[in-house]
């Protein structure tokens, strides 16, 4: 029984708050609204957030809307985020930040989008104003074409004394940088981020965003839909595939540059490198070179987790990089306690069963310098996949909408980056048999400890995997 008539294309939508990393630490992004492609309303808000005593908000709102007319050939949506009373680090204020993403359908069907509405109010940077003229009248984004990325900046006016200004970006000294009205569109996709802000006197690494909306159209070129069993089986074919020989090219560069670069994190990245999320795999970068360097000076290896499926030993974060590895490396402490705290977190992870084993999964210890090979060569693979995926355009905040399914109910569903085991990541904010969320491109694993398997997978091309038994 059909409730209405197909759409000729199906639409999904976010609008997120404040989302990112703070002192190498995930955030929970807040407020988040996002609808499928089903469409519908969501709306979210939160009063009086702090984070860190970093970022404050006195009140943020999200939400999202999409409507698919009676006759089924056009849709309606819109994507809001209102942010007031902002306050970033007792540098950044701004007393409302809105980003509106507006659509309609056209004679076709795919929506043209709107950005008017979007705009700073009152911003300031130590106290001056901050004027940012955004390119909005009368303008319309067809999310349609190949990928672009820029600003919708058209000019900045400061008089603070000692900003460096590039474009749509300001640098601070002993502060660090922000990117205002930062966009990706192309092949069916838009994404705007009001606010993207890196805090470069900060370590480990803090980097967030605020006012991000993204809308996500795709051609609805089937009438009945398949079965579900017939998605995710297809979703199991090819998991994984060969990038592109430039893909490869520019991965090998970017991972050497990151292994091998100065510990204050002053890189220098190319155009390729800017077109791509680098936010998480930095954070991983400095975990690993912190713990690295802990083992090398106790003389102790890495250890490594070896499972079928997995294309060699992978190294595992035991979450001790920020805290005892980082003052191992800084302080003469005892060898044995060192060992010790290694030994009894891996236990406990054993014992938890957190490290998505199969039956024949070992953990081995490896020299440091053999786990900092394998774990480049992860990298290689996960940025490559990162690089393709500028050509769907699915780089850019939040990422790529994922669903992993399994066959039981209430099991927690594990995710890596094909790079390193990192035992406290969960996928999704609901248990099995089916988890939804947005992941950025990379080369993935995914499991669950109570069915004993991993599965290894590229994202893109894959949209979904199935975890058996």
């Amino acid at each position: 029984m059909r409730i209405r008539q197909d759409p000729s294309s199906l639409v999904q939508s976010s609008a997120i708050g404040i989302s990112g990393w703070i002192y190498g630490q995930p955030i929970e992004a807040l407020p988040v609204a996002a609808l499928s492609f089903s469409g519908g309303r969501s709306v979210q808000n939160s009063r009086d957030v702090t984070l860190n005593n970093l970022v404050g908000c006195k009140f943020a709102e999200a939400s999202t809307h999409i409507e698919y007319t009676a006759r089924g050939r056009s849709t309606n949506l819109s994507s809001v985020v209102v942010l007031e009373g902002v306050q970033i680090a007792g540098v950044i204020s701004a007393d409302r930040i809105v980003a509106r993403l507006t659509g309609s359908g056209n004679d076709w069907g795919l929506p043209t989008i709107s950005l008017l509405g979007t705009h700073f109010h009152n911003l300031r940077i130590a106290g001056h104003p901050v004027r940012v003229e955004l390119a909005l009248d009368g303008r319309f984004l067809e999310i349609e074409g190949k990928p672009v990325s820029g600003s919708l900046v058209r000019k900045t006016e400061t008089h603070l004394v000692g900003v460096n200004k590039s474009e749509h970006i300001l640098s601070i000294p002993n502060f660090g940088t922000i990117a205002f009205a930062e966009y990706h569109a192309g092949e069916g996709t838009l994404g705007l981020t009001m606010l993207r802000i890196e805090v470069e006197d900060f370590r480990p690494i803090t980097e967030f965003a605020m006012g991000s909306i993204s809308v996500n159209v795709v051609p609805n070129r089937t009438v009945e839909r398949p079965q579900q069993e017939n998605v995710f089986a297809d979703a199991e074919r090819n998991r994984i595939h060969e990038p592109t020989p430039e893909a490869w090219q520019l991965a090998r560069s970017l991972t050497h540059k990151l292994i091998n670069g100065e510990r204050s994190g002053a890189l220098r990245y190319t155009e390729e490198e800017r077109q791509i999320y680098l936010t998480d795999v930095r954070s991983d970068v400095a975990k690993f070179r912190q713990a690295k360097h802990a083992l090398s000076k106790y003389h102790l290896p890495f250890p490594c987790l070896l499972a079928r499926g997995l294309p060699g030993p992978i190294p595992i974060f035991l979450g001790l990089e920020n805290s005892v590895f980082e003052v191992a490396g800084e302080r003469n402490l005892p060898e044995q306690f060192v060992s010790m705290a290694c030994r009894e977190v891996l236990e406990h992870l054993s014992r938890a069963r957190r490290l998505t084993l199969d039956p024949d999964a070992r953990v081995e210890h490896l020299d440091v310098d053999v786990a900092e090979k394998q774990f480049c060569e992860g990298l290689d693979r996960f940025l490559a996949v990162r690089f393709d995926a500028r050509h769907s355009n699915i780089s850019a905040d939040p990422g790529h909408l994922f669903t992993v399914r399994t066959d039981s109910p209430h099991l927690t569903i594990h995710i890596s980056p094909a790079y390193a085991i990192d035992p406290n990541l969960s996928f999704g904010d609901q248990l099995s048999p089916e988890a939804t969320q947005y992941v950025q491109p990379g080369r993935w694993i995914f499991g669950a400890p109570e069915l004993d398997t991993t599965n290894m997978v590229d994202i893109p091309p894959r949209k979904a995997t199935h975890i058996q038994k």
